[in-house]
């Protein structure tokens, strides 16, 4: 069998329950790793190692829109990677077993505001929104399509356009929810300039791939019935994810421009997920 090399480091979980992208509630920890943070009554609290030492971040008082008198009630939250800005996720409704869309507010602690993201979309539609890698936008899917907006203006970008009840962009449908525990199915590039996201055409869901202002879509990959869980190798020149080959999934990887497709797991395991944690350890695959 051919032999590629492989310059990344790979953590691939192997098994057949499912991975919670975005679980709706959880711990986050700090980038330094002796901290972490969760949602108290008092609002936004970090929780120091190895003492336990708590400390409010953000108040309720910050987490409260400017035309209301109460705080959002907060299902979870994401940093930027700099840290100065939370995307709050509020409002949550069920989608088949998950509460996965709701709205998403963006609180700058930088001059302490708070905007709502999506504004213009239905409410309660949002789902899995992402800041990008430099912190200035964020993107999510919203009726099975997905979007880009710049939250410094808040100028709203339509990515996909043909998003439907059949036609699904960025998520899953039902039956790859419940069979495969597919949901979340987009990814920043690294450089913040593209998304790879899973869209599911009559037959298949295959990878595809655009720029963050909606130029370029375009299919890189559909050999299968799913391909699923995209993503990024640290360097931006290499996308990893799971693709499905009769029986189980299998670890996969291609060039955004869909050249060099090659298996990285084993045949017969099941593995999805990969977690890229380093550019300079090499390896083989076949």
């Amino acid at each position: 069998m051919k032999s590629l090399k492989v310059s990344l480091l790979i953590v691939v979980i192997c098994f057949t329950v499912s991975v919670y992208a975005q679980p709706p509630r959880g711990i986050h920890w700090s980038a330094d790793g002796i901290s972490y943070y969760e949602m108290a009554a008092d609002g936004i609290t970090r929780i120091q190692m190895p003492a336990f030492t708590k400390t409010v971040v953000v108040t309720t008082e910050q987490l409260t829109p400017k035309d209301s008198s109460h705080a959002l009630k907060v299902r979870n939250f994401f940093f930027s990677d700099d840290g100065k800005k939370i995307l709050i996720y509020t409002n949550s409704k069920k989608v088949w077993r998950y509460d996965t869309r709701g709205d998403y507010w963006v609180l700058n602690t930088a001059d302490n505001s708070l905007k709502q993201i999506g504004k213009t979309l239905p409410a309660s539609s949002l789902m899995y929104a992402k800041f990008s890698p430099g912190g200035n936008n964020a993107a999510y899917v919203s009726k099975h399509n997905l979007y880009v907006e710049d939250l410094n203006t808040n100028a709203i970008k339509q990515l996909t356009t043909d998003g439907t009840d059949r036609m699904i962009n960025g998520t899953f449908d039902w039956v790859y929810e419940e069979e495969f525990g597919c949901r979340d199915g987009f990814r920043w590039s690294p450089d913040g300039s593209r998304l790879v996201f899973c869209g599911r055409t009559e037959a298949t869901v295959d990878l595809w791939l655009c720029s963050n202002q909606a130029r370029d879509v375009r299919r890189v990959y559909g050999g299968s019935a799913i391909e699923a869980e995209p993503s990024w190798s640290l360097d931006g020149a290499w996308i990893y994810f799971a693709t499905w080959q009769e029986k189980n999934f299998r670890l996969a990887r291609i060039r955004p421009d869909g050249k060099d497709f090659g298996f990285v797991s084993p045949e017969g395991t099941d593995c999805r997920c990969p977690i890229l944690v380093s550019d300079d350890i090499g390896g083989q695959h076949g």
